[in-house]
């Protein structure tokens, strides 16, 4: 596995200003809540739709690492009984997790 080098989470979805309802408003990603928003820190520019989850990325990183930790277990559980239909439905799923930690680590 390599290591993630990505910027720790948690991280923010910030409103320029104006009403962040509206479906150009602008949004800084970042990793302090209380920077201003004429910060160099940031981590990215996004509109309404995808800052939110751009901010919650490092949250679904590490949670997509413990669903996957937790198909291998029950993948090692099935293949130590016999049980060949569910370790395999296990690995298929961890393997899928596998690729998409990978995709967000760019190496895809």
């Amino acid at each position: 596995m390599s290591e993630t080098k990505f910027t720790p989470g948690p991280w923010y979805a910030i409103p320029k200003g104006g009403n962040p309802e509206e479906a150009c408003a602008m949004y800084r990603i970042d990793n302090r809540q209380d920077a201003p928003w004429e910060n160099f820190g940031q981590i990215a520019y996004a509109h309404k739709d995808d800052a939110h989850l751009m901010a919650a990325a490092p949250d679904m990183y590490e949670e997509l690492e413990c669903a996957r930790d937790v198909f291998r277990f029950y993948q090692s559980q099935h293949e130590f009984k016999g049980g060949t239909e569910k370790a395999i439905r296990n690995k298929e799923i961890a393997d899928r997790i596998d690729r998409l930690l990978a995709k967000a680590r760019g190496q895809e």
